[in-house]
């Protein structure tokens, strides 16, 4: 399904699912965890300065409570250029469960729509 908006989503659930009830608000401050970085990434000082100074503004409002915990991730070059530019056999090799990457990607990036 796609919506344009969460209400539109939300309408469109409260007709077609049985027993739909409208989810609860959730409570506030929700816990977050912030990285500048996530662990690899090169990031412009201005960018960083602007993101943090959003992240600051939501701790301010009482809308997110900042975890005292790391968020870093694995650099994900080596798999994108597998799967985005690399060999054909990188693109077979078993994901999860059992699936294969074989289709799971578009050879390129969709186009917008509008």
């Amino acid at each position: 399904m796609l919506a344009r908006s969460a209400a539109g989503a939300e309408r469109y659930l409260r007709h077609v699912l049985d027993g739909y009830e409208e989810p609860a608000a959730p409570s506030l401050p929700l816990p977050a965890v912030y990285s500048e970085d996530l662990g690899f990434a090169d990031v412009d000082p201005e960018v960083a300065g602007v993101v943090r100074a959003a992240v600051d503004r939501l701790v301010s409002a009482g809308t997110v409570r900042l975890l005292d915990a790391d968020c870093a991730l694995l650099d994900p070059v080596r798999a994108w250029t597998a799967v985005r530019g690399g060999s054909p056999g990188a693109r077979r090799r078993p994901w999860s469960g059992g699936r294969t990457m074989s289709g799971s990607m578009p050879s390129s990036p969709p186009r917008p729509c509008c």
